[in-house]
């Protein structure tokens, strides 16, 4: 950005004449002839000083296209930044969100493997005592397995999110940040009426991009359409010239010229017409561009909307299997209580509770994550 700005700056100092300011000595030997026939060698300086001045005018307006076009670019690439600025806001908080989710999932867990070892220990018993058979018995020995295995893999994949937010934030990774508990975080989901419009795209950072790159385009275009008509320039010089340093700014060694010129291109075998037709070409393809943007805009909308409602009908269906699952539970411990089944049965209740609520969290951060995804499709805040 900064580069581009200072490059606009020297395109508008085409505005303003060029002044030199030129100092020269010239030391000049020759042979001269004297009156009586002979010739004597003459060693002599010559001391100038001359400002140059020159201006190009624009009467085809080709250097305020260049400037035009420097400006578009600079503001292109500032919406650009702006995006760039805008996903990884919400890429980090995405990773936050994540990283206290795996924290939470990571407890559920542990309560998980703990409920399958008990669940091991009990069917052991019950195998010592011929209540089941060994098929049965390593079965549970195998649950356990996989969900020490489920909780290594959450472990990795935890560590692997701190090192990600640590890149996002720009620090040296770390493998766990201090974060608030996953229940404080409200699910306060976005209400998003039907028939919104679609002006707010137009708020969208990558779409002004391509607004831009457009604008840019033209302005190029039209540059190469100018650099095909003459080139009308005026210049000026004013300054002194004497063969004696001491009388170098007597009005007598003054000097000055003023001049007009223009340069027509002839012939450079259809350089400049091609270099017109390439940049035409050029802005046809920025306008496919743009319009593959702004489809994809509205693709980005579609997508995080749909999931949105499809998200919240998954949660209301899951809240009720875990209403469902809590009266289950209730029930089994109360039945555990009266001798009606066996402790195996009781915590079987209640690993398929604790299933059911980690179905529930995901889901949550499912919701938090798409609510970003929808910010950041319709343009950044909401």
């Amino acid at each position: 950005l900064l580069v581009l700005k200072k490059r606009y700056k020297q395109e508008k100092a085409s505005l303003y004449p060029e002044l030199n300011l030129e100092a020269r000595v010239i030391r000049e030997g020759k042979h001269v002839p004297t009156p009586s026939g002979d010739t004597t060698y003459s060693l002599g300086n010559t001391y100038s000083l001359t400002l140059y001045a020159s201006y190009e005018l624009d009467i085809f307006q080709k250097l305020s296209f260049e400037r035009q076009a420097a400006w578009h670019q600079f503001l292109q690439n500032k919406y650009q930044y702006l995006a760039l600025r805008q996903s990884l806001i919400s890429e980090t908080v995405r990773t936050y969100f994540s990283l206290v989710f795996l924290k939470q999932k990571r407890k559920l867990l542990k309560r998980i493997l703990q409920i399958a070892r008990e669940k091991e220990k009990l069917a052991r018993l019950k195998y010592q005592y011929g209540s089941i058979s060994l098929e049965t018995l390593l079965s549970y020995k195998n649950l356990v397995k996989q969900r020490e295995n489920t909780l290594l893999s959450l472990e990795n994949s935890l560590k692997q999110t701190a090192y990600n937010l640590s890149l996002l934030l720009g620090t040296y990774p770390k493998n766990d940040f201090s974060s608030q508990t996953w229940d404080n975080f409200s699910l306060d989901v976005l209400n998003i009426n039907p028939g919104i419009p679609s002006k707010l795209l137009k708020r969208r950072p990558d779409i002004l991009a391509q607004e831009e790159n457009l604008a840019n385009l033209e302005a190029r275009a039209k540059m190469a359409r100018a650099a095909r008509f003459p080139r009308i320039s005026l210049t000026a010089s004013f300054g002194y010239a004497s063969t004696e340093l001491e009388k170098l700014f007597t009005p007598e060694s003054s000097l000055f010229n003023l001049a007009m010129g223009i340069l027509q291109p002839i012939f450079q075998a259809e350089k400049l017409k091609k270099e017109e037709e390439i940049a035409i070409l050029n802005y046809k393809q920025g306008e496919i561009e743009y319009a593959r943007t702004l489809l994809t805009a509205f693709k980005e909308v579609e997508t995080v909307l749909s999931l949105h409602q499809t998200l919240l009908r998954q949660r209301q269906n899951i809240c009720l299997t875990l209403k469902n699952q809590q009266k289950k539970l209730e029930l089994a411990k109360m039945k555990y209580a009266q001798g009606n089944i066996s402790l195996l049965e009781l915590k079987q209740a209640e690993e398929d509770y604790l299933d059911t609520l980690l179905n529930r969290e995901q889901n949550k951060l499912d919701i938090l994550t798409n609510q970003i995804n929808l910010v950041k499709a319709l343009g950044g805040s909401w």
